[in-house]
């Protein structure tokens, strides 16, 4: 006879079995996940407090919703959104999540996760201490030594007071937690240059953040590593200095060296930019503003569009006088008027003429005819004449053979720059900007003229014999006239 089971025993049988096995399977999905892990997971539920995620498929863990709130209080993620967290806790209530330790509840007991499991943590640096910082992760006090605030400790407090930034726990004694910034940035370029082999090479551009100002430089991070833009690869313009860049500023870079076992990568920001000498917009003849980026010897350098440097010789620095030294005239930095004498391309060169107010002698109308004798200083002595400085501002050359000396004479010794001399314009050409000075003529003209008053001495002098002589006939006459 066939046996007749009671229907609901074959229905509670399952039931108990399909219990055991969802229990099983949830102790077993627990059991798979340690505190330290690092997991991924999508969000399925936001309550008041708590943030429910999907790990793996089979465990659901709570990550508290005030880890993600931003600076107004707003949520910033919503369901269906994948995070990475790590798994702080695993016990009876589930499994606990933090998407960085710092931002939820802190206390020592996770403190020591985090660092038996090196898990970063997030701290607000708030205070300079002696050898170090004060540095608060959720309202408990760590400390953090100066040499692991940083890779390369800036000496300017303020990059790092205030600031939020991640750290590893090295060290925890009973009360005292202390935490390092530097083991941790070490260990993030360590990963990241594993990852950036063989992705970057030489002369690729890519984008960065600023991360720490330098005299000589900016420190620009790109793909998890810092490589440095000299001061002279920051801009085409010499005058963009790393000042006028903020940490956290996004740039793009190009790479211009590798060292992977130096760790050294050296960026520059120019090179990213459009070549200023690439037909440039401007023109000869035409007047421009611009700034005095560097002083020599010759005379100035001038940038009068961002990166297109022009130069200011001496002799193009007045109109009226000589300048010996540029910084008698202008200053770096200085905003200046110039004009633009000629440019080569090839060459990438620009001659320009500073714009002083002055009026140009050599246009007007005071030009000195050759018959005015004229006082001028000397304004210097070369073996083959001397240059002169007219009183109206024109530059004159006084040629040895024009200087009345013997042929052996020695100038140096003869002139001195401001000596006072007499000459005179015995050739001149307006367009070439071009005088010869003489003295020799001054004193051809001066015998010239005393002959020409001895000349007419004498002719007077000849005239009153004749004169005389014609009135003592007459009186001889005279005499004869009156004895008869």
């Amino acid at each position: 006879m066939t046996e007749i089971k009671d229907p609901y025993e074959t229905q509670e049988e399952p039931e108990e079995n399909e219990f055991a096995a969802l229990l099983e399977q949830s102790i077993s999905a627990h059991d798979s996940f340690h505190a330290g892990d690092k997991v991924t997971g999508t969000i399925v539920g936001i309550t008041k407090d708590s943030i429910f995620v999907d790990i793996s498929g089979k465990s659901e863990a709570t990550i508290a919703r005030e880890e993600f709130r931003d600076k107004n209080g707003d949520l910033t993620v919503k369901t269906g959104d994948k995070i990475t967290a790590y798994v702080v806790a695993v016990g009876a209530a589930g499994i606990e999540l933090s998407s960085c330790i710092g931002r939820g509840t802190v206390n020592q007991t996770i403190l020591q996760i985090a660092k038996d499991e090196e898990i970063p943590v997030e701290g607000l640096v708030t205070a300079k201490v002696n050898g170090g910082f004060t540095v608060m992760i959720d309202g408990v006090r760590a400390f953090c030594p100066v040499s692991q605030i940083d890779r390369k400790y800036s000496s300017n407090d303020a990059d790092y007071l205030n600031k939020r930034f991640l750290f590893t726990v090295t060290e925890i004694k009973s009360r005292d937690c202390i935490v390092s910034r530097r083991s941790l940035m070490e260990r993030e370029s360590r990963a990241a240059e594993e990852t950036l082999k063989g992705k970057v090479s030489v002369g690729d551009i890519v984008k960065g953040k600023v991360t720490r100002i330098a005299e000589f430089g900016i420190f620009v991070d790109f793909g998890g590593i810092d490589g440095l833009v000299p001061r002279s690869e920051l801009a085409r313009s010499r005058s963009v200095s790393p000042e006028q860049f903020s940490v956290g500023t996004e740039v793009s870079v190009k790479i211009m060296s590798i060292d992977w076992a130096a760790k050294k990568f050296s960026l520059s920001i120019k090179e990213t930019e459009k070549d200023p000498w690439d037909k440039p917009a401007v023109s000869e003849g035409t007047e421009y503003k611009g700034t005095v980026t560097n002083i020599i010897k010759g005379g100035a350098f001038v940038e009068v569009l961002p990166g297109l440097e022009g130069f200011i010789p001496l002799s193009k620095m007045s109109y009226t006088k000589r300048v010996m030294n540029a910084e008698d005239i202008v200053t770096r930095g200085d905003e200046v008027s110039v004009k633009l004498i000629s440019i080569d391309l090839k060459e990438r060169r620009m001659t320009l003429e500073l714009i002083t107010g002055e009026v140009d002698p050599w246009s007007g109308s005071s030009t000195p005819v050759s018959e005015d004798i004229i006082e001028g200083k000397v304004e210097s002595v070369k073996s083959a004449g001397v240059v002169v400085r007219l009183p109206n501002g024109m530059e004159g050359f006084l040629p040895r053979r024009e200087i009345i000396c013997d042929r052996n004479t020695d100038l140096d010794k003869m002139f001195k720059t401001g000596d006072t001399v007499k000459v005179v314009t015995k050739e001149l050409k307006k367009e070439e900007r071009r005088m010869i000075l003489s003295q020799k003529e001054i004193e051809s003209r001066e015998e010239r003229e005393s002959m020409k008053q001895y000349m007419k001495r004498e002719s007077e002098s000849a005239d009153e014999s004749s004169l005389g002589s014609q009135f003592s006939g007459m009186f001889s006459d005279l005499k004869k006239k009156m004895g008869e």
